[in-house]
């Protein structure tokens, strides 16, 4: 009784957090449109196991900041694309959970899987994306590229995801 309460309140948090950090989003870029300055985390953590970063830019005076702005929005709308879909996969697994279904369901398998791939993707797609982006619509060049946290977290998924299959054989060898 008590996990399926948890697994409830999981599924609301996780739905909750998924709509505000499109809020977010779609608030930062009226900001944007009305001229106000949003800053985005783009910089890649030093403590990464894997951190390549190279720039060459002409002085801040004759960078367009509207295209800098853009370019950093685009690039956080990728991301928190990518982000909003795993969070709401995961919602949706927990609210089977909620409603007793087995955990080892082919659908949260797969569910989990399709996890690992948007959290590969977002582990990559958009530190390249800002790379390719900047160097081609801002003077100069910019490329960085680093391997933390997100790649490990889509590998520990891609495992979660054949242990979910393993537990399907099992539940349906019974």
């Amino acid at each position: 009784m008590k996990l399926s309460k948890w697994s409830y309140f999981l599924a609301v948090f996780l739905k909750v957090l998924a709509v505000l950090y499109g809020v977010v989003l779609v608030i930062s870029g009226i900001m944007i449109l009305r001229g106000g300055e949003v800053s985005f985390n783009l910089i890649p953590y030093e403590s990464s196991p894997l951190v390549m970063s190279t720039e060459y830019s002409l002085s801040a005076d004759k960078v367009n900041t509207n295209v800098a702005n853009g370019v950093g929005f685009f690039v956080a709308l990728t991301g928190v694309i990518l982000l909003v879909w795993v969070l709401w996969l995961a919602s949706e697994a927990f609210k089977d959970f909620a409603k007793g279904k087995t955990p080892f369901s082919e659908q949260n398998a797969k569910r989990i899987k399709k996890m690992a791939y948007l959290t590969l993707a977002y582990a990559f797609v958009p530190q390249l994306l800002y790379s390719a982006l900047h160097t081609i619509l801002i003077p100069g060049y910019y490329f960085s590229f680093s391997i933390g946290i997100t790649f490990a977290i889509a590998i520990f998924l891609f495992i979660l995801a054949e242990v979910f299959v393993y537990g399907r054989k099992l539940e349906e060898s019974k």
